[in-house]
């Protein structure tokens, strides 16, 4: 049953393709450095009270293992409408880093800071969508190495 989900998943991965469609990972996707091109992710926000306003503890967008010793990632979520947050959160640490939109970004935040890894076993990050009123919105999440 599960060969025949991914069967189906690849058929319409090819469809996308040949029709000239972005195609947009599933959630909780694991992505590993280093990152070729921008991968981009779908997401819709939900209402769950943290420190970065209503920025969504689950589920996780993606989870992100760093094997360099240290690299750049840039993080941007966009939209049409609401003010995203984004939180991004070391699994090993627990260290977590938010931003959040203001009036003049509008429905855009962007992150770009260098990330610690480890070449041996990767070090993971968890990446997390919310809207900083708790308001439900389609956001789309680009991750770009530098």
């Amino acid at each position: 049953m599960a060969h025949d989900r991914k069967r189906t998943a690849m058929g319409v991965a090819i469809a996308l393709l040949l029709l000239g469609l972005p195609i947009l990972p599933t959630l909780a996707n694991t992505l590993s450095t280093p990152i070729q091109g921008r991968q981009r992710y779908a997401v819709s926000s939900s209402a769950q009270q943290d420190r970065c306003g209503q920025a969504n503890t689950q589920p996780r967008v993606v989870q992100l293992e760093v094997k360099e010793a240290l690299t750049q990632i840039s993080f941007v979520v966009s939209g049409n409408s609401g003010q995203p947050t984004l939180r991004v959160v070391d699994d090993r640490t627990g260290r977590e880093t938010c931003v959040t939109a203001d009036n003049l970004s509008g429905s855009r935040v962007e992150l770009t800071a260098a990330w610690e890894g480890n070449a041996n076993n990767g070090r993971m990050y968890s990446v997390f969508v919310g809207d900083y009123n708790g308001e439900v919105h389609d956001f789309t999440l680009t991750i770009q190495q530098r």
